[in-house]
């Protein structure tokens, strides 16, 4: 708890709002960025037999890297290829130092909450582990038939080579105030963004990419579906721990309920007193957040069921780049 605090009423305030405090954090950003222009000067790119898509952010967390691999991985799978997904499983409290299959029925605990929601929506393997070069090794040789790798983040991992390379944005409000760590969020300067092969931004390019919300799926029992207009002029508890939970707040608004937020750092584990309250009103989360309160959620607990979609576009643009 001590570290959603400190995140949401320091961090978060220099990264997005205070903007002059961030320069005292200056001398620490210039060595931060040194760091990573040596690393990956020095870096040399292992290459595998198969393509390799790296999708990831120039920012810490967010941006819809997890739903966008799930997309990707359906649509490649629906033009004949055979992909897999290596993660690093970041908010797991079990570490290995070997890579793991990740599989619907895992706990996320053990597994992480981002690679469990993929292995739960796609027919694809999913490998985890801190060392992506490994991860990839070990899925090709686990599943030989496989014939392309997508890696759930990893844009700043440069030891993994990869063929197509794309960054998700989720506006410019997410760069914030523009600064690398740790005087802001991001992971690299912004130049960077020109040696991506695909940049999206999901407030400005719906040409690439579109979303769709399919309505609220109660978490105990995921057959319960209800409509986008359910809990219209209701209040409604709104628990989540994920990077940017702005975004995700103002599209409950846009769908009439009025919110009552309790917010957590990213890959938060939940217990069941964080989402228990003294009255009856619903309790609403990300799908994310979902599968993490599956043991103990109550029957008034829901999540907002998404989806991503690839466009013709952005399709043509992947596929050449698998050439």
């Amino acid at each position: 708890m001590f570290y959603s605090l400190f995140y949401f009423r320091v961090v978060k305030p220099i990264w997005y709002r205070q903007k002059y405090l961030a320069l005292l954090l200056f001398p620490f950003e210039i060595i931060y960025r040194v760091c990573i222009f040596l690393r990956k000067k020095n870096c040399k790119p292992v290459f595998f037999s198969v393509p390799v898509i790296v999708v990831g952010n120039i920012t810490v967390g967010g941006g819809g890297k997890s739903p966008f691999v799930i997309a990707l991985s359906a649509y490649l799978t629906s033009i004949g290829y055979k992909p897999g997904i290596i993660s690093r499983g970041y908010g797991r409290q079990v570490k290995s130092q070997t890579p793991i299959d990740v599989h619907p029925q895992d706990d996320p605990v053990n597994v992480g909450d981002e690679p469990r929601m993929i292995a739960e929506q796609t027919h694809s393997p999913v490998i985890i582990g801190s060392d992506r070069v490994r991860s990839a090794q070990y899925l090709l040789e686990k599943y030989p038939d496989c014939n392309v790798i997508i890696s759930d983040d990893g844009l700043q991992h440069h030891r993994l080579g990869r063929t197509c390379s794309i960054c998700l944005l989720n506006g410019e409000e997410q760069l914030g105030n523009r600064h690398c760590l740790p005087a802001g969020p991001l992971r690299e300067p912004l130049s960077a963004l020109s040696s991506y092969d695909i940049v999206i931004d999901r407030q400005k390019n719906a040409s690439l990419l579109k979303t769709y919300y399919e309505g609220f799926i109660q978490v105990r029992e995921e057959r319960c579906v209800k409509p986008l207009d359910f809990f219209q002029n209701q209040t409604v508890h709104v628990v989540t721990g994920i990077a940017y939970p702005e975004s995700f707040l103002e599209k409950l608004r846009t769908l009439g309920m009025t919110c009552i937020p309790h917010l957590f750092p990213d890959h938060y584990f939940f217990s069941q007193k964080n989402i228990s309250f003294n009255d009856d009103l619903p309790v609403v989360m990300t799908q994310k957040d979902a599968v993490k309160c599956q043991a103990f959620a109550k029957q008034n607990t829901w999540f907002l069921k998404m989806r991503f979609e690839l466009t013709p576009l952005l399709q043509q643009r992947i596929r050449h780049t698998l050439k």
